[in-house]
């Protein structure tokens, strides 16, 4: 599909939010043989975990850094993969006074691929269209609309971005596969190893290319994603602990507080915002 005509539909179009959804799916789940929405576009946009999804017979491996785009009355099956939690945004837009054509954006599903620093630019976005959406008013219809232009703007300016860098430069694999094992509390040295470097020469060019050392780039990310699931989710504090990579809940109690000043349970009480 050639992204520039994709965007220039968007350009062209009348859109309107619908509704967004924060949805987490246990492993295992599968679902066969249904269709997605009927009237409304939508695009998934993963949080944790993976799945499968294929829609018209097309399969879609999606996963935090890759959203799926799909019509209405698509033919959609979808399988959670692994044994992680499907955790994801569910984004709902209609397309006003569409045309019946082949090429609508009715008619288009694809996916976009994301660097990990593009993907939480893009959940701040999805963030703030959840806020919106709980509010009532015509400005708020307004706000969420100018929000939903925005979150199209930047997948496609982020795409267009990715598909220029490609292929990734190894800081880029390094960051990827940091995020993506998260859970996993990898060392340094098997970072390193995993990249066939040596320890102290990858944490020299780890921290020449980011600014940072990479066990302190570790805690950031960490710490992060701690505040994130504390402030949008009901996970508990053990669940917290164990999605960035602390089997020990009490370890990982103390890291926060010496790292932020508040305990994580008075973090969550303070901030937290999930309305699920």
């Amino acid at each position: 599909m050639n992204q520039n005509n994709l965007v220039l539909k968007y350009a062209k179009a009348n859109l309107e939010m619908d509704e967004a959804y924060h949805i987490c799916v246990p492993p295992g789940s599968r679902v066969d043989a249904v269709t997605t929405m009927q009237g409304v576009c939508g695009f998934v946009i993963p949080i944790h975990g993976k799945a499968l999804f294929k829609v018209c017979n097309e399969n879609y491996e999606l996963k935090r850094g890759t959203i799926l785009h799909a019509g209405p009355d698509m033919n959609l099956s979808k399988e959670v993969i692994g044994e992680e939690e499907w955790e994801f945004i569910l984004l709902h837009y209609r397309v006003l006074q569409e045309e019946e054509r082949i090429d609508s954006l009715l008619n288009m599903h694809y996916i976009i691929n994301l660097f990990p620093s593009q993907s939480e630019e893009i959940m701040k976005i999805t963030d703030y269209i959840m806020d919106q959406q709980k509010q009532y008013g015509t400005k708020y219809l307004l706000s969420t609309k100018i929000l939903l232009y925005e979150l199209i703007e930047k997948l496609f300016a982020f795409s267009e971005e990715s598909l220029a860098k490609k292929p990734m430069g190894w800081i880029e694999e390094v960051l990827l596969y940091i995020h993506e094992h998260l859970e996993d509390n990898l060392s340094v040295s098997e970072i390193a190893e995993h990249f066939k470097m040596g320890g102290k020469q990858f944490s020299y060019s780890f921290q020449k290319k980011t600014g940072l050392p990479p066990k302190r780039y570790i805690m950031d990310i960490q710490l992060k994603k701690a505040k994130e699931l504390l402030s949008e989710s009901s996970l508990s504090i053990a669940e917290v602990s164990r999605r960035i990579g602390y089997e020990d809940a009490l370890h990982f109690s103390r890291m926060f507080k010496r790292s932020t000043g508040i305990a994580p349970s008075a973090f969550h009480r303070h901030f937290g915002k999930n309305p699920y």
